[in-house]
């Protein structure tokens, strides 16, 4: 009785201290060249001009290929950056993509984004994860 009593207790130890492990593996802030980036702050960082600016951005700059227009492919490819204390974009990679031909063109696109202004967090300017959205729609037929 008093093995499987401690076999039991043993046992409910080992589950509750891998949950402890797993917790502390998934931090709201992961550090990368030294610098912590945050996916939660005071104040996100944002495209110059704002969402609507960088929804023209994007439209005047995508080029929808021609592979995706021949198959009339279409969806929205998530990217995730990272927006730099400086306001340059690094670390871009497609979270979800649609075809392999929009989410290379996606990414592009996203690359060639102009500086942002950066996230600020307990009145800091800090490195922050953004994901952004880009709605791939077929050009509108005349």
């Amino acid at each position: 009785m008093k093995v499987l009593l401690a076999i039991s207790f043993l046992c409910s130890f080992s589950l509750f201290s891998q949950e402890i492990i797993l917790l502390d593996t998934n931090p709201k802030k992961k550090k990368q060249e030294g610098e912590p980036i945050y996916t939660i702050v005071e104040k996100q960082a944002q495209f110059q001009g704002g969402k609507e600016a960088m929804e023209k951005f994007i439209k005047e700059n995508f080029k929808y290929p021609e592979n995706a227009l021949k198959y009339k492919d279409e969806g929205t490819v998530f990217i995730q950056i990272v927006v730099e204390k400086d306001g340059k974009i690094s670390d871009a990679k497609i979270m979800q993509g649609v075809i392999s031909d929009l989410d290379k063109e996606a990414l592009r696109v996203v690359k060639s984004f102009p500086k942002w202004i950066p996230g600020e967090h307990k009145g800091k300017v800090v490195r922050t994860n953004y994901m952004v959205a880009v709605k791939c729609e077929l050009p509108k037929e005349k």
